[in-house]
């Protein structure tokens, strides 16, 4: 019987022949079904959407983001991501969407969660600079008092 980290080691390789799937044929073949969805709830009421016959392309636009593949180690593929973010080479934005959430939205969420805290005293450790975290799990990295 085969156990289930199996799957996560052969992941990687399968990466790269689903990926292409994803945007060449998922993408495409789902976004007909979305504007049927959205025109069809439109016209049944269920949206309230008065002015969509005026201006169809304020709702019919829709953004397809595959789901991110995550390989072996998910903790070195968040490093990376941090990283990435702290050298510009990727948005903040791009990693979200890539987990498949909204950007705005989760920023809406982590703003309202930091008045929160505030207004109950909270402290938590993300108030952290992102590329520290990084650079104090790397094990060859000196420390910040030997580079002083």
């Amino acid at each position: 019987k085969q156990k289930a980290y199996h799957w996560r080691i052969i992941t990687p390789a399968n990466n790269q022949a689903i990926w292409p799937l994803q945007w060449w044929i998922i993408a495409p073949a789902v976004s007909p079904v979305w504007r049927r969805w959205m025109k069809d709830a439109v016209l049944s009421g269920a949206l309230g959407i008065n002015d969509f016959a005026a201006m169809p392309g304020r709702y019919l636009p829709a953004k397809w983001i595959p789901p991110k593949w995550d390989w072996v180690d998910p903790l070195k593929d968040r490093k990376a991501e941090i990283e990435a973010i702290n050298a510009g080479l990727k948005s903040r934005s791009d990693v979200i969407e890539s987990e498949g959430f909204d950007a705005e939205e989760v920023d809406r969420r982590i703003a309202a969660d930091r008045v929160r805290e505030e207004a109950l005293g909270l402290k938590f450790e993300k108030d952290a600079k992102p590329s520290s975290m990084v650079e104090e799990d790397q094990p060859n990295a000196p420390s910040k008092a030997s580079a002083a």
